[in-house]
């Protein structure tokens, strides 16, 4: 999450996603962002790729100055295909695309300032939901291999914290009773001395 967003997601399965981004101030940004300043948000993964969306308040270009531009952002080094869907409340527009290795795809104009300002919250935020439906990727091997090793190594992490807290657990216990041990010898118990039976045969 940025200083300008709120962002959760939903995967349905591997290859399909719902990325929603709840954008601040938005009926602010739409007044005053010059055209071709952006919200971005966080980079996002399904399957094996990565990508982020890019939402223009006041336009990409000139030419959309007024206008809402929305984008997905390819933001690997292949090339992928998509189906993705652009919301904002009733307002929504789809495509299919293959979006080239570093390049975005979507609406330079999505919808018109105006429509937009009837959807603001009472706190002048806005909410663009994004449906991905991944059809295919050109993920090289060595990516599918790094992603692979990237997962084994977050589940050993996992592992090994778990291990870390055990072990922890074991040494907090084993200082507690040397702790005890040592209290007991420096702050001995005092033992009542025996009274002495006087002999009959002595004097």
């Amino acid at each position: 999450m940025s200083a300008f967003t709120q962002e959760w997601k939903l995967y349905s399965n591997d290859n399909n996603l719902k990325y929603n981004i709840r954008i601040f101030d938005f009926g602010q940004k739409m007044k005053t962002w010059r055209v071709g300043r952006e919200v971005h948000s966080m980079p996002f993964q399904v399957g094996d790729s990565d990508f982020s969306v890019n939402i223009y308040p006041n336009g990409e270009t000139k030419e959309t100055k007024g206008k809402i531009s929305v984008f997905l952002q390819n933001r690997n080094d292949w090339d992928v295909k998509a189906e993705v869907e652009f919301s904002m409340e009733t307002k929504t527009m789809i495509f299919l695309e293959e979006i080239p290795s570093d390049r975005a795809y979507g609406f330079a104009s999505f919808c018109d300032q105006g429509e937009i300002w009837k959807l603001l919250d009472s706190d002048g935020d806005v909410t663009v939901n994004v449906n991905i439906k991944l059809i295919w990727e050109q993920v090289t091997p060595g990516r599918k291999n790094a992603n692979l090793l990237m997962k084994e190594s977050k589940e050993d992490v996992q592992e090994l914290k778990s291990e870390v807290g055990d072990l922890k657990g074991k040494i907090e216990t084993m200082e507690s009773s040397m702790i005890s041990k040592l209290e007991s010898l420096k702050f001995p118990a005092k033992q009542k001395s025996a009274r002495s039976t006087p002999c009959p045969e002595c004097p």
